[in-house]
C-alpha cells in the first residue's frame, strides 16, 4: 500500500478558518476605502474586525496527520503529537452546528477524558487540544477518510462512543458525555400521561 493511503491528513476547523478570513477582508477594506474624515468610532470597529477575524482564522487553522507512529496536530505556535504507545482512549462523537452534524474524534492519553474537567469545551474545541499537566487531549474535525485512516493504525480495540452536548447560545458550556451515560442523546422529560 502507498505511504499516501497508509497515513491521513485533515485540515482543523475550516469553516471557522473561511469565516476569520472573510471578517479580516471586511475590515481591512472598510479601514481602506473610508472616506477622509470617518469617524473615529467606525475606524475603530474596522480595526476591531480586522483584528478579531484574523486572530480567530489563525488560531482556530491548523493541520492534523495520523500515521503508524501516532497522531501529531500543527497550529500557530503549537505542535502536538500523541504516539500510539501513550494513547488510552479514543472516541468518536458528532456536533451540532447550524443544523449540520460535524464529525469529531478524540483522541487521548488520559482513560477517560471525559470526567476531566474541560472548562469552556466550546473554545478548545476549536483550538483542537488541551493539556492537563502531563496529559494531552486532541479534538479533531475527523472527515471519513481521516477517521478510516486513524481507526486503521490506532492499537485500542476498545474505541469509546460519547455524545457531546451544547451548551446555550450565548453563555453555556458544552460538555462530553462519556460512555456510561448511555450511547444515545439526552431525551426531554417524559410527558405526562393525561388521566381519563
Amino acid at each position: 500500500m502507498s505511504k499516501k493511503r497508509e497515513s491521513g491528513v485533515q485540515w482543523m476547523n475550516p469553516l471557522q478558518v473561511v469565516f476569520g478570513c472573510v471578517c479580516a477582508v471586511a475590515g481591512l477594506l472598510g479601514l481602506l476605502i473610508s472616506p477622509p474624515g470617518t469617524a473615529m468610532a467606525a475606524v475603530g470597529a474596522y480595526r476591531s474586525l480586522a483584528a478579531a477575524g484574523l486572530g480567530g482564522a489563525l488560531v482556530c487553522g491548523g493541520l492534523a496527520a495520523v500515521d503508524a507512529k501516532g497522531v501529531r496536530l500543527w497550529k500557530l505556535g503549537a505542535r502536538v503529537r500523541l504516539d500510539w504507545k501513550d494513547v488510552r482512549s479514543v472516541a468518536a462523537f458528532t456536533v451540532s452546528e447550524r443544523g449540520a452534524q460535524l464529525p469529531y474524534l478524540l483522541v487521548s492519553s488520559l482513560e477517560a477524558p471525559w470526567d476531566a474537567p474541560m472548562p469552556r469545551f466550546d473554545l478548545r474545541k476549536w483550538r483542537n487540544f488541551w493539556r492537563d499537566g502531563a496529559e494531552t487531549t486532541l479534538i479533531l474535525n475527523a472527515g471519513a477518510r481521516f477517521q478510516a485512516a486513524l481507526f486503521r493504525h490506532c492499537p485500542l480495540t476498545d474505541c469509546k462512543a460519547m455524545w457531546y452536548q451544547p451548551g446555550t447560545p450565548l453563555c453555556g458550556n458544552g460538555r462530553l458525555l462519556g460512555p456510561d451515560e448511555g450511547h444515545t442523546r439526552p431525551r426531554k422529560a417524559a410527558r405526562k400521561e393525561k388521566k381519563p
